[in-house]
């Protein structure tokens, strides 16, 4: 019979909703005899579905590592204490293969029905039973022990372990409990892995902290990529337990069967790699989630660049209050110099206003020493860059944020000196008085017109070193090339057509950025894609003969599944797929304001065709620039300088070794078509025929869709940006190719035809519909 995620779903939902003593001989049958489904099709099947599916399942490569590492540990008894539909157990008895036996203890007898059918060609025993009751009763030992227990279970007070004549009690989720209970029949030298949250290390009712004294020894954290648990966003782990200790936890983040390899190298040497990722020892007391490490990298950056002071927060606070309610009323005693914290969500939150603290019981009061802190510089710090990094690493990395006092005294927290602080405050103060006068000068001029001379030379007074020059040079070449064009000609005309040629052309590269981070979870895209593309509506099919119209209405429902995604429970899922450990570049390119702007310049577009101007009609043109220069200004305040540290890259050469790949590329960013060529490295390779997106600091880039090229124009020998312009043959590959960096090379007519095969294969991945 043939199986599909469509009667996947309908065969699970009817295990899992059936009365089994009616039932399970059929289902048993319709399983075994009519359905043949092994592991790999049942975690792909799970995938799909995602959070529509009642199971989770993990990427392919996540169940190779285990298997690869059990095999490596001589596995041949392998034990699962707490079966969930009996995958993980399966897959590892079947790629280990000869003379690997397993067992699996499941806790619902309708999970034991899809376990079975999963692993019937397999030496696999299932029993049905309590995982903590079944553990008790098991006998004998085991080589390999491996569980991913279903997360959200009930805590139990505690479990007695006994280590050398001394009971031990640990408390947690009982199929976490069962799992270290399970693990004390290794055999010497044996390893238990199970799958854990990341609030597992922090969270208190975790036998995180205990587990040593109850001879049960962690060894790794071999840390997954949000959203690799197909029916959860939140980040996971492999904890990998021993019996013996072990001095440093060994950490590293899988995220790739290419890193499988140099991961178990490094994990069986006991080194560290040569990035983070494949491998790094901290201490286990200090351990949170691998979130937290890539956060401490990041601050150490920005902590360079803002030349300010490390303390701790400690160091700087008097106290640290909850609310307590009082006659049914919660409220905090009005403090001099303090900071009100939010216990759940962002830094956007952050005030030294107590009656913007609502509800209190949701805040922190914080009373800060004047000789080292200002209230008011610290809340303006939060809210900044370098402060939300900060303030995330304050709450563990963890998804969705949440601030405890417990260990809150001991934060890092940077700052300079007091007499400095109150110098930034007066600095800002300036500021915000020059945008007062701006606000004011505005009111004026349309108050009274007439006086726009005297308004003119006030203005021209205000400070404007900080000008759109310096700003073309951080954006990438191919958004920067055609502004430095606008900039540098005379004609208004001119002006005006480069302008509209720089709103095109972000609409372009802007979605297609986004479309190429989301596209790396294939199940949500697939499932998606109709609603982001209009597929219905016909969008898909027109991105064929690709307009500005469809790119910016594309852009647009695109972005907001970004920003659901980066400003919810999904936020670390979004970063990973573009690849990003800052969120200001992803939330440039998905700005809803940007696409306003977007939408309202193809109005502008739309309605001046058929209403050309000729060179002597300069003031139509003259109202054309006003009202794009206006739109470009909105631009400028949503993208800002979100990509001074994001480089448009293009590989020249590659090379590998121990893990890691060194590739010689060409920074494309800024105006200049003479590129810096230098040397990157990561952890992923990269394609040479391919163009990627890839922040400072990071180990993996964002590889775009085949949709841009650079190359010499047909016209000279100088680089000119390419972007897709439509499909001219689909048979023989033929696509048009549009480049906005020479004048009258936006005329479509003109555009070069070329074959591109990469290209019209990655546009009908889209658009077509499964």
């Amino acid at each position: 019979m043939p199986i599909n995620k469509t009667s996947f779903r309908k065969l699970v939902d009817r295990i899992l909703d059936s009365d089994l003593q009616k039932e399970s001989t059929d289902l048993v049958q319709l399983l075994e005899n009519e359905i043949d489904l092994d592991w790999r099709e049942a975690v792909e099947l799970a995938e799909e579905l995602g959070r529509e599916f009642s199971l989770h399942s993990l990427p392919i490569y996540a169940y190779q590592f285990l298997a690869r590492f059990a095999e490596e540990n001589g596995a041949s008894q392998i034990l699962d204490p707490c079966v969930e539909g009996g995958m993980l157990l399966s897959s590892l008895v079947d790629q280990i293969g000869e003379d690997v036996k397993g067992h699996g203890i499941v806790q619902d007898s309708k999970l034991g029905v899809l376990a079975r059918a999963i692993g019937k060609d397999l030496p696999v025993t299932w029993e049905e039973s309590p995982p903590l009751e079944g553990v008790r009763d098991l006998s004998g030992s085991f080589d390999f022990i491996a569980s991913m227990p279903p997360f959200g279970a009930k805590e139990r007070a505690g479990e007695t372990f006994d280590f050398r004549g001394q009971e031990v009690e640990l408390r947690g989720a009982e199929s976490h409990l069962a799992v270290l209970k399970a693990s004390r029949l290794l055999r010497e030298g044996g390893r238990a892995v199970f799958l854990v949250p990341d609030s597992f290390f922090w969270k208190k009712l975790s036998p995180w902290e205990e587990m040593g004294e109850a001879g049960i020894f962690p060894q790794a954290v071999i840390s997954l990529p949000a959203g690799s648990l197909s029916n959860t966003g939140i980040p996971v782990n492999f904890l990998m337990v021993g019996g013996e200790p072990s001095d440093r936890l060994f950490v590293a983040k899988l995220s790739a069967s290419g890193q499988i390899d140099p991961i178990l190298s490094n994990l069986s040497s006991r080194k560290e790699g040569s990035k983070k990722e494949l491998g790094v020892f901290v201490e286990h007391d200090q351990f949170e989630s691998w979130r937290s490490i890539e956060l401490d990298e990041q601050i150490e950056r920005l902590a360079r660049r803002s030349g300010m002071e490390e303390l701790q927060l400690g160091q700087v606070a008097e106290a640290i209050f909850t609310s307590q309610p009082a006659d049914g009323n919660e409220t905090f005693e009005s403090k001099q110099n303090a900071l009100y914290l939010p216990r759940h969500g962002r830094p956007s939150l952050v005030t030294t206003e107590p009656e913007e603290a609502t509800p209190p019981r949701n805040f922190l009061q914080i009373t800060l020493d004047p000789e080292q802190a200002s209230a008011e510089f610290v809340a303006r710090f939060l809210h900044s860059e370098f402060g939300e990094v900060l303030f995330e690493r304050w709450a563990k990395g963890s998804t969705p944020m949440h601030i405890s006092t417990t260990g809150l005294e001991d934060r890092r927290i940077f700052l300079p000196g007091i007499d400095t602080q109150e110098d930034v405050l007066e600095s800002h103060q300036t500021m915000e008085e020059l945008r007062l006068q701006l606000n004011q000068l505005e009111s004026r001029l349309w108050k009274r017109p007439v006086s726009v001379d005297d308004i003119n030379q006030k203005v021209s007074r205000l400070n404007k070193d900080e000008g759109i020059e310096s700003w073309i040079e951080t954006l990438p070449f191919p958004l920067a090339s055609v502004l430095r064009k606008y900039h540098a000609v005379e004609s208004l005309r001119d002006k005006c057509g480069f302008l509209l040629d720089f709103f095109e052309a972000t609409a372009e590269f802007f979605t297609v950025v986004m479309l190429s981070a989301l596209q790396n979870d294939e199940n949500r895209f697939r499932n998606r894609k109709g609603k982001w593309l209009g597929v219905d509506e016909g969008y898909g099919e027109s991105l064929k003969k690709s307009s500005f119209g469809n790119w910016s209405e594309i852009g647009s429902r695109v972005a907001k599944e970004t920003r659901r995604m980066i400003s919810g429970d999904e936020r670390d899922q979004c970063l990973e797929l573009y690849r990003a450990r800052s969120a200001d570049w992803v939330q440039a390119v998905s700005n809803k304001e940007l696409y306003k702007v977007l939408d309202t310049v193809v109005d502008y577009r739309n309605s001046w065709k058929g209403h050309s101007a000729t060179t002597t009609k300069e003031k139509i043109f003259q109202e054309r620039l006003r009202k794009l220069e206006g739109k470009l200004n909105e631009v400028r305040n949503v993208i800002s300088y979100a990509f001074e540290d994001v480089g448009l890259l293009k590989p020249e050469q590659m090379r590998y070794t121990e893990g890691v790949y060194h590739a010689q590329v060409k920074e494309l960013k800024g105006a200049q078509t003479i590129f810096e060529e230098r040397t990157t490295e990561t952890t992923v390779p990269m394609d040479t025929k391919r163009l990627y997106l890839m922040e400072k600091g990071q180990n993996r880039a964002l590889e775009l869709l085949p949709f841009f090229r650079l190359m010499a124009s047909p016209r000279s020998e100088e680089n000119a940006f390419y972007f897709y312009n439509r499909v001219e043959d689909e048979q023989s590959g033929k696509v048009r190719w549009l480049t906005y960096h020479f004048e009258g090379s936006r005329d479509e007519d003109k555009a070069p035809t070329i074959e591109s095969p990469d290209a019209v294969d990655a546009l009908q991945k889209l658009i077509e519909d499964e």
